[in-house]
């Protein structure tokens, strides 16, 4: 079965890098990405997720308002809240993210690790971490 997602829009938000308690990297951004082929202006606000070097590399390099293209799969997580009901979440666990545009001004060891392709940091495997 297929499962991939690639989706283009700006971050909302620049994102920060966190360490759960067994010491792996985490990062949780949205991206604003405009509907394509609606008559009306849309836009959806996407949940992202990125784990470990990919995590690292990401809020290292991007901020709020950047141009990026993800490239992830789909996850679904159903949790209870406090009160007692069910909730499902969906992210985007990515796998790779691309740069196209930004609105701030970027060093030259951010642009040489943008402008190689072959830095970026692709992570395959997610099955073992609890999203």
């Amino acid at each position: 079965m297929l499962n991939t997602i690639i989706l283009q829009g700006r971050l909302c938000g620049s994102p920060e890098l966190k360490c759960t308690m067994d010491n792996k990297y985490v990062t949780r951004f949205t991206i604003a990405s405009e509907r394509s082929g609606c008559k009306n202006k849309t836009t959806d606000f996407i949940s992202c997720i990125a784990w470990r070097e990919n995590a690292e590399e990401i809020c290292r390099l991007y901020r709020s308002g950047d141009m990026v293209t993800v490239i992830g799969s789909l996850h679904q997580r159903q949790y209870m809240t406090k009160q007692g009901y069910k909730k499902t979440e969906y992210n985007i666990v990515v796998n790779e993210v691309h740069y196209c545009s930004g609105k701030h001004n970027i060093t030259g060891s951010q642009l040489d690790a943008i402008q190689n392709p072959d830095k970026h940091v692709q992570i395959k495997d997610f099955d073992e971490v609890e999203i």
